[in-house]
């Protein structure tokens, strides 16, 4: 559902949404990747991702914001699946559920570390970040898929 052109946001909203939003999903994703120590990273990061794409239907509209690419469903999906392998990566390395299992790589001098935490957090982002497109779109479009 479009909005009336009486209410349709000015050219100036528009081409400052469109420039905002490539910017601030960087900025998520560096604020989540060098912060991934910590908890609740993936889910800040997530809300940052979510609110920019609120931004951008406030400027351009909700066909703006779903296409493309609508990442609701793909999004959701491989956040639970993160979440799961996650949790059970501590059973499968007998530390049992949920429990901390880290790889680390030496690269060019610079050491590469992915935990559990990482992936949970990385599940958490795109649980966020999807689920509050879906629900986006669905507000914006009146109920109608």
């Amino acid at each position: 559902m479009r909005p009336p052109p009486d209410l349709e946001a000015p050219d100036v909203v528009r081409a400052t949404t469109t420039l905002c939003f490539p910017v601030v999903l960087v900025l998520a994703l560096s604020y989540m990747a060098n912060s991934h120590d910590k908890p609740g990273e993936g889910f800040t990061a997530g809300v940052v991702v979510a609110m920019s794409i609120l931004l951008l239907m406030v400027g351009q509209g909700d066909r703006a914001a779903g296409t493309p690419p609508s990442i609701a469903g793909g999004a959701l999906s491989a956040g639970l699946l993160l979440l799961v392998l996650s949790a059970s990566w501590g059973l499968v390395a007998g530390l049992g559920l949920s429990g901390q299992v880290e790889a680390r790589w030496s690269i060019g001098g610079e050491t590469l570390l992915l935990s559990t935490a990482t992936v949970f957090d990385l599940g958490i982002f795109l649980v966020i970040a999807g689920g509050s497109q879906a629900v986006f779109l669905l507000l914006a479009r009146g109920g109608d898929t």
